[in-house]
Order: structure tokens, then sequence, then C-alpha cells
């Protein structure tokens, strides 16, 4: 069994001798250093309706978790629901994830793979970790570890939350804002449930391929009628 404390300590000396700026940010870049992914995100929130990206190392990664948002599915959110690492590499993927699987290799190439890890708090899952390779990378530590450095990042991010203006130009809680006032305003307006309001947000995100929030913003502009 890996050392907790171990974990802990690589991941906070890693995030402490990064670049300055955000805490997540660094979380974000020292997670993916440790683990030798090309690209890594953090989310907080559990279900599809109420996750935001707190931070990702490059668009590619942002892009990833969007897909997820888009078509309600993927390794993050099993991840959280199964409380487990999930990776997208494995016989079954397109079987579990029917939607989200032909867009990630899309972006990511064939030989591609996306691991997503539960962000542990004690007992309670409070978001994941997500490392991503192009060209068929592997976690450059056993997988335990790598699962105790996702604890780890729990852990600094629930002793300094971070607020609004901390995250990429707050652009991760606006978006998750704007997505939720787009399904009220939908479910007010057609005499929906907010899931098929979402539902009906996300079916239209993924026909024009574009990001859920941006949907959700014409929405709310008046842009975009449904």
């Amino acid at each position: 069994m890996p050392d907790r404390e171990e974990a802990r300590g690589r991941l906070a000396r890693a995030v402490a001798e990064g670049q300055p700026g955000a805490l997540a940010g660094r979380v974000c870049e020292a997670a993916r250093a440790l683990l030798g992914a090309d690209g890594s995100s953090v989310t907080m929130g559990s279900l599809a309706g109420n996750r935001v990206t707190l931070c990702a190392t490059d668009e590619l990664a942002g892009e990833l978790e969007d897909l997820q948002d888009v078509c309600g599915e993927g390794p993050c959110l099993d991840a959280v629901r199964l409380q487990l690492p999930v990776c997208t590499g494995v016989s079954q993927a397109a079987a579990l994830w029917p939607g989200f699987i032909p867009a990630a290799e899309r972006a990511l190439g064939p030989a591609g793979s996306l691991w997503s890890f539960p962000m542990r708090a004690g007992r309670t899952v409070i978001g994941t970790l997500s490392v991503y390779w192009l060209s068929g990378g592997t976690l450059a530590e056993p997988l335990d570890v790598a699962q105790e450095l996702a604890d780890a990042a729990a852990a600094l991010l629930v002793q300094e939350p971070p607020s609004v203006a901390e995250t990429p130009a707050g652009v991760g809680f606006a978006a998750r804002a704007a997505v939720q006032q787009a399904v009220r305003k939908l479910a007010a307006q057609l005499g929906l449930r907010p899931d098929d309001a979402m539902a009906l947000l996300r079916s239209r995100a993924f026909l024009a391929n574009t990001r859920l929030a941006q949907v959700a913003q014409a929405v709310l502009d008046g842009t975009l009628t449904l």
C-alpha cells in the first residue's frame, strides 16, 4: 500500500515549487507532471448538472471535460459514481460511453487515453482529477499511488478552496451558472422537467459540435430558440 503522507508530501512540494498562480492550476499541473501525462484537469461537484471544471492544463483537457457534460457520460462521471479510478482504455469503453468515446477518440487520437480519479476528502468524493495521453502513454505511478495523489489534491483544495476569481478567469463557475440558468429558463418556457431541459441543451451542443456553456449562453441571450 502506498504511504498516504508521502504521496501528499510529493504533491505539496510539486505545487509549492510550481509556477506562481491560482492554487487549482498549480495542483493540476503538479498532478500532470507527477503522473507523466500530456494534460490534466480538476473538477468539483459530483453530478453532470453541477460539475465545475476548476482548471485544465490545456484546451484539450478542458474539451474532454466539456464533452462529458454534453454527452452526460464518461470516465469522470463514473469515477465519482463508483468512487474508483476509471480509464477509457478498456475493451468495454465504447459500450459504456457510446456518445463520449467517438468524440474523445477524435480529440485524443486512436492511441490516446484518459484516466479519471475520484478526489476523496475523507469518505466524500468532492470531484475528479483526470489525466490524458495522446499516444498510448501510461501512468508514471502505480494505480494506487495515483489515487493517493488524487486524494492529496482533494486535501489541498479543501484546505484552501479556490475563489471564483482564482479559477481560469472565473470560466468554470460562470459556465456552470449559465447552464443552470438556461435549464431553468427552458423548463419554465417549455414546461419541461429540469432533467429534460438539460438533455435538450446537451443534444443541441452535441449536434452543433460546440460547448454546452455556449449553447446555454445563447439561450439566455435569446439568440437561440429551442
